[in-house]
This record gives structure tokens, sequence and C-alpha cells, in this order.
């Protein structure tokens, strides 16, 4: 049944309006009747999208914006969905009453599995991947020859790739020297925050071989260094700090680190239309005093070696080196 007949069915309906909207074919109807002794309206958007089909291995595909659906699971013992699938349809499996074994790549995510397994009949053994399925035999050779770290985490014999990550650490630091990060080298891991150093610059991968952090099996924070580890102190990027909150101390308002070499950020309750930076200080961070409402003279020591982008905001200021 078309959904405007269904729809009719509730209330007397009128197509208002029909339009496109990114690939979407829009159709706006309107509703309105009287129910229950009530005027009632109600406006009903449908977007509707037609993509190709294609039929492979007896199972039913659509191209959705560049990407695969599943949209019909073939009838047969055993399936193994493509790791070019990236999404299930809600009734991709119906009639599959010979299906025993699913094989699902780690290319969908699991609310989309939830949803499109839901009536799937629960003696269906449904694996969900988290590597590629060939990943570890391909690697197999590359990891024996590797060297592992004491957190588990395994480089290759020269330590310029990282093959594996582990889940042992919860924040690790990438060995600096290490160039490169294998695509599915974080996946089935949960961390809190991975640094990746500047030897490797994640800015400068292509797409296709970018390491893939981030999907409903894979989280954490990422953070790209552009210095070595040990200059941390002249880090100006305050967003990616990595202090942790129980390093931070706060002065008249302002942020600085524990060691009171980085001065991070003012904070809301600064006021001063004149600062003094306290000696010893060795970076200003980006932004460092944007939350600033007033034209603020900022007076710093000789210490400071590095000053960030925009301390001002888009306020105004001045600098005076005492």
């Amino acid at each position: 049944m078309e959904y405007n007949q269904a729809l009719n069915k509730v209330l007397p309906i009128t197509l208002h309006s029909e339009g496109n909207d990114d690939g979407f074919l829009v159709e706006t109807y309107c509703q309105e009747g009287i129910v229950d002794g009530k005027w009632v309206e109600a406006h009903v958007e449908i977007k509707k999208t037609v993509s190709d089909l294609i039929e492979e291995d007896g199972a039913v595909f659509a191209v959705v914006n560049g990407f695969k659906k599943l949209i019909k699971c073939p009838n047969m013992p055993y399936f193994r969905i493509g790791e070019d699938v990236h999404s299930l349809a809600s009734n991709g499996f119906e009639g599959c009453t010979e299906l025993k074994q699913l094989d699902i790549p780690y290319t969908i995510d699991d609310n989309n599995i939830e949803q499109a397994t839901e009536h799937l009949d629960p003696n269906v053994e449904c694996k969900i991947w988290n590597w590629p399925y060939n990943a570890l035999e391909d690697a197999t050779k590359e990891i024996t020859d590797g060297w592992t770290d004491e957190y588990g985490y395994i480089y290759s014999h020269d330590r310029k790739t990282l093959l594996r990550a582990s889940r042992r650490k919860r924040e690790y630091f990438i060995l600096e020297g290490c160039e490169k990060i294998e695509r599915t080298a974080f996946l089935g891991c949960r961390f809190e925050t991975v640094h990746v150093p500047y030897t490797c610059d994640l800015d400068r991968v292509d797409a296709s071989e970018y390491p893939i952090f981030g999907n409903d099996r894979i989280s954490g924070c990422v953070v790209q260094w552009h210095v070595p580890y040990a200059d941390q102190d002249c880090e100006t990027d305050a967003l990616c700090t990595r202090d942790k909150e129980d390093d931070i101390v706060v002065k008249d308002f302002v942020r600085y680190s524990k060691s009171g070499k980085r001065l991070l950020s003012a904070v809301v309750g600064f006021d001063k239309d004149y600062y003094e930076v306290p000696d010893g200080v060795e970076t200003i961070c980006d932004y460092a005093f944007s939350i600033s409402e007033k034209p603020l003279i900022l007076s710093i020591p000789s210490t400071v070696k590095v000053i960030g982008d925009y301390i001002f905001g888009i306020g105004d200021g001045r600098i005076i080196i005492r």
C-alpha cells in the first residue's frame, strides 16, 4: 500500500508541495479533519530516494550515495556480508528460513545491526567482526616478526609502523619515530586518549589509508602532535592539552599547567584590563584571553618563548614585555 493511502486512513490528506533536498525527493502532505470533536491539522514530510539495484551471489543491494546497502539477504545456510557494504535494510533478512550462520563486517555500525537483525531467528549464529575478515591472516608474518612493547602494542621490526593496538592502556603515546599506523590497528579497541607523534603526520595520510578510529566499536580521543613529546610545554593547542584537570592550576581566573610553564586560558570571571603573566611561563596558548570582553594589556616576562594564535580572540589587546 502506498504511504499516502495509509495516511489517508488516519485523516484526509492533500499533497502540499514537492521538491528536491540533497538528492531526496521530498513530498509534503497536509492532513486536516475533525478527531474526537477537535479540529486537527498536521503536515507530513516524506523523503524518498531511488537507488540502483545490483545482485551478487543471490543477495540484492542498493547503491545509496555511492555506498552499498544490503536490502535482501539470500536464503542459504551461511552468508558473509562483504566489507564493501555499509548498511543493512531493516527487512533485509525477511524470509531467510534456511539461514544458520551470518558474518557481519566491521563496516556496519552496531545500531544498524541491532535494528536489522531484531527479527532474525534467534538460532542464527550472528558473528560481528571487529576486524577485516582476512586481517589477521594477512598480517600474521609481519606481526610475528614485529616488536611488542610492554603494553601489548605491536610495531613492525623497524618500529616505523604500528601494526596492532592493545586494550591494556587507557592513555597511550605512540612511539616517536613511528611513521605509519595500519588502517585496522585500532579496530576493536576502546581507549581514552591516543597520542600520535609528529613523525606520523595524519594530516598527510590519504583517506583510503587513514587509520580507522571512529565507529561504535572504537572509541577515544586522538591527539596529533606537531612537536616532540618532550616539547609539551611549547604546545599552544590548549583544546588538545595533555594536562588532565587534576594537573591544572587556576590563578586569578586563569588556567595554567601544573608546571606553571603553560598559560592555557582565562576562564569565566576574568574581567581585567591589565594582566601580568607570572615569571616562568614559557608558552601562552591559542585563544588564551579570547574570553575577555574589554581591551586587555598583557604584560609578559622574558621567559615566554612561544605565543599562540589569536590570544585575544577577536577582541582588542596589546602585549608589553617587562
